[in-house]
């Protein structure tokens, strides 16, 4: 929305139409730029100059230096760059949105603070902008933690918007180097009936991770973003400790807060139920796909070997030209069926480059026999079942937790009707009687 201002100053100024949207570049803001012309002068249209007072957005973040005559001052801590009184404040502006967005920049995930203070980056810098003072690496450290607190505060104006009551997800997370960090995710549905999710916390969590530390982490997030009474419901995984700390969170809720929450508020997501259990089902098929991932390994680190690979897709007269399949992740979910259903998919091409006398030295020891491909074959028929209901339960589109009981029913259904399908293979059924039991533990 467009506001007008009036001026104190002794020139004539010119309107310039600016964003406003953000707290980085304002919309439709308008201020004014000195055209040099005397205050209270008469411009060629004939229209009568107003004094205007200099309000833009911009002069809330410069200040007059008593020591620098006719200069102003940026006065966000750390830039520290100067800039004549006469300057415009689109150039002021530039140069605060400049500095923001290079924060943001070091604030996205793998790219390290420090390279603002390399020479290349500098020099890159002085070349995109002559002008711009490019930053120490403890004034972008400053930045990203205003930054956060910014966004802390906006969330939690969200926060009080919110017209109902939430629900939560919780989740220990490690890092690289080990470190223990917890998550808590926020999920409410507006008037409109659409569904929002936002993390709230993602805080480094020290050992030990027990139910006491884990509760009263919990416990202390809630308070502070003031969600005490509104909580109705946490999804959490399956760890042993997770079962008695949300009992312990509950209680307390209820005795502070008078919450009133009953004992099914705690919910165990079904996708840990499912990793898990599939977990258990990939020790009893870890010769075959271990064989797999060596076939795999073996290939995608040879690049005569990934030629090959496309090549002799090409003379089997597919049409569809694909590369190698990629390795599973062991933290990921359905990534070990995904590599294996991908492997089946190309099976002749696999087997046509270990029968290949050029390759034998190289993948001769590495083919699969017709009956690790049948095994392989009977752990893609099984798992798919299984990673298409993970993809149903991880939807962020729509509420979950109405279907969870129903998916979690289909997975034991479709292990039973494996364990007594005539057809079943001995093997499969073994394999289903084992993920019935991971899951009915669970």
């Amino acid at each position: 929305m467009s506001k007008s201002y009036s001026s104190s100053s002794d020139t004539e100024d010119e309107v310039i139409e600016i964003s406003d949207e953000s707290h980085d570049e304002p919309t439709f803001e308008r201020f004014f730029r000195p055209s040099g012309r005397a205050s209270g002068s008469t411009s060629a249209t004939g229209w009568h100059s107003k004094k205007r007072k200099k309000t833009s957005w911009v002069f809330d973040h410069f200040y007059e230096d008593d020591d620098i005559i006719g200069r102003v001052t940026c006065a966000v801590e750390g830039w520290g760059r100067s800039f004549s009184k006469g300057t415009s404040t689109t150039t002021l502006a530039s140069d605060l949105t400049s500095k923001h967005r290079l924060t943001k920049g070091g604030a996205v995930p793998g790219q390290p603070i420090a390279v603002v203070e390399n020479n290349f980056f500098k020099e890159f810098m002085h070349e995109l902008n002559p002008f711009f003072n490019v930053p120490s690496r403890m004034t972008i450290g400053r930045g990203v933690d205003d930054a956060y607190e910014e966004a802390k505060a906006k969330i939690a104006l969200v926060l009080e918007s919110i017209p109902g009551d939430v629900a939560l997800i919780c989740d220990g997370w490690s890092s690289r180097i080990m470190r223990g960090y917890f998550v808590v995710m926020l999920h409410w549905v507006d008037e409109n009936w659409n569904l929002h999710p936002t993390v709230i916390e993602f805080i480094y969590f020290p050992p030990p991770h027990n139910q006491l530390t884990t509760s009263e982490l919990l416990l202390s997030i809630l308070k502070d973003l003031n969600l005490a009474t509104r909580v109705r419901a946490v999804t959490t995984d399956s760890g042993g400790e997770m079962p008695p700390a949300m009992r312990h969170v509950a209680a307390k809720l209820n005795e502070e807060f008078d919450a009133k929450l009953e004992s099914d508020w705690h919910i165990r997501c079904v996708c840990h139920i499912i990793n898990r259990a599939v977990k258990d089902y990939e020790t009893i098929v870890k010769p075959v796909v271990e064989k797999i991932q060596s076939l795999l390994k073996m290939i995608r680190v040879s690049a005569v070997l990934r030629v090959a690979f496309r090549e002799i897709q090409v003379l089997l007269g597919r049409r569809n030209i694909v590369d190698v399949p990629g390795l599973d992740v062991e933290t990921w979910w359905n990534s070990m069926f995904e590599m294996v259903d991908n492997c089946f998919l190309v099976k002749d091409v696999f087997e046509s480059m270990c029968n290949k006398e050029e390759f034998t030295a190289a993948l001769g020891g590495l083919q699969l026999s017709q009956t690790d491909w049948r095994e392989i074959k009977a752990v893609v028929d099984f798992l798919r079942p299984a990673s298409a209901l993970t993809t149903t339960a991880s939807g962020s589109s729509y509420v979950t937790l109405s279907i969870q009981p129903l998916i979690y029913e289909s997975l034991k259904t479709h292990c039973l009707s494996t364990i007594f399908r005539s057809s079943s293979s001995v093997f499969v059924k073994f394999l289903s009687s084992r993920m019935d039991i991971s899951s009915s533990r669970c």
